[in-house]
């Protein structure tokens, strides 16, 4: 079982290890599809031809993946455009990941490496500005000890809100405040079947709900339930890719990464490695982006990355005997 310094691993460390898996010429065309994704003033698009922060940061993420990052500077003319105040717990969090990201991107590559290793112990992308963006994600805590990404002062907080605070607070190298809070919040969110879900009281969990749950009560309280292990194990489709619940009829690329990320951690062995990664692959196109499933053939950025991860998760060389 890996340790929680091992799980607080930067993602894209993970994600990169899909290099392997790439020839040169998959990943000048993956990184092409990244930047014909990018706006005039800076920002990527998502499925509106507007710039997106939340797709701007995916793209950030995947072209740090790939080790593309030559022509990224008009994001920053992008991110200084941008109107703060009316954003939301979404705009906040991609806002609190997107700026370390783009100077772990400015850094020279012999750098980053250690810039991924020692970002939280001294705190490298710490400033004024991002302990205010985390104190406003501290709006949206709920009053069980989590996160609401939807309301203020909620009664209950969900997996997903809680999640990517945690990955805010860690990214920014600072630490997650009241960690027993969000824990408590997970338990009440403990679905009738062991799964995880982002209401309380259901009798199914969805495979990103519990996924996420494992990875922060690893990353939290150092222990992931075997009940959760074998949940998310059991969402795994023939097809190689995992689906989004147990009444779910098809596999999806969020899921796959997601469900791939979380077994990672506890040291899954993948009896079906080649599967998954034959589907992943079955999910990329000619225009060198990957598409989210085959009821929704449209690539972008977010997909794409997600992509990387599940292939980085299965090839990367720590974990190649799972």
């Amino acid at each position: 079982m890996k340790t929680s310094d091992q799980i607080s691993m930067d993602v894209f460390t993970i994600a990169s290890s899909a290099k392997k898996h790439l020839d040169d010429d998959a990943i000048s065309k993956t990184a092409a599809f990244i930047m014909s994704r990018m706006n005039e003033d800076g920002g990527f698009r998502g499925r509106s031809s507007s710039s997106d922060l939340y797709y701007t940061f995916f793209a950030l993420a995947t072209l740090a993946s790939l080790g593309a990052s030559k022509h990224i500077s008009p994001v920053n003319s992008y991110l200084k455009k941008i109107d703060t105040h009316r954003f939301g717990f979404i705009d906040l969090y991609c806002l609190a990941c997107t700026k370390p990201l783009l100077t772990y991107l400015k850094l020279p590559d012999k750098l980053k490496a250690l810039a991924l290793l020692t970002a939280r112990k001294n705190s490298m992308f710490t400033g004024r500005a991002a302990k205010e963006l985390v104190g406003r994600l501290e709006d949206y805590r709920s009053m069980d000890g989590g996160y609401n990404q939807n309301t203020k002062n909620s009664k209950h907080g969900t997996v997903y809100a809680s999640f990517l605070a945690c990955q805010a607070y860690d990214n920014l190298g600072l630490e997650i405040p009241d960690k027993k809070g969000i824990l408590n919040s997970l338990e009440a969110l403990k679905a009738s079947d062991n799964g995880y879900a982002n209401q309380p009281g259901m009798a199914h969990g969805t495979t990103t709900a519990t996924a996420a749950s494992g990875i922060m009560m690893m990353r939290l309280g150092g222990k992931f339930p075997q009940t959760v292990e074998k949940w998310l194990a059991g969402q795994l489709l023939p097809c190689g890719g995992f689906r989004a619940s147990p009444q779910t009829p098809i596999a999806d690329m969020l899921s796959t990464s997601t469900a791939v990320l979380a077994l990672r951690h506890v040291g899954h062995k993948f009896e079906s490695r080649q599967s998954i990664i034959d589907f992943v692959e079955s999910h990329w196109d000619d225009s060198g982006g990957f598409f989210g499933s085959m009821l929704d053939p449209v690539c972008d950025c977010e997909y794409t990355f997600y992509a990387l991860l599940t292939l980085g998760c299965l090839l990367e060389n720590s974990f190649s005997g799972n």
